[in-house]
């Protein structure tokens, strides 16, 4: 199942929306360790938490937290690129 958490599918268009050939002096992935690790966020969701509400470092982004609402119950992804567990297999189609 893929991750459908609003800050995951924002993360799909921020590169088209901001655009600029000026900006392109980072590889993808010096940008995409950016953007999971600054203005994405995405350790909030999707990084486990010890009983001291402190991350796991070493379950980074390896999902399982769950969000309980009146309206919905969701569980964050594991979005790291393990082939197993992860999206390590996933294609830009399948991420997209």
């Amino acid at each position: 199942m893929r991750c459908g958490c609003f800050a995951c599918v924002l993360l799909m268009f921020l590169p088209s929306a901001w655009g600029s050939d000026d900006a392109v002096a980072e590889t993808l992935v010096e940008r995409g360790a950016y953007l999971v690790n600054t203005i994405m966020a995405c350790g909030n969701c999707h990084t486990p938490r010890d009983t001291d509400g402190k991350p796991i470092a070493e379950k980074a982004l390896s999902g399982g937290i769950t969000l309980t609402t009146p309206a919905f119950l969701a569980t964050a992804a594991n979005i790291t690129p393990d082939p197993e567990t992860g999206i390590g297999t996933w294609s830009d189609a399948d991420i997209k």
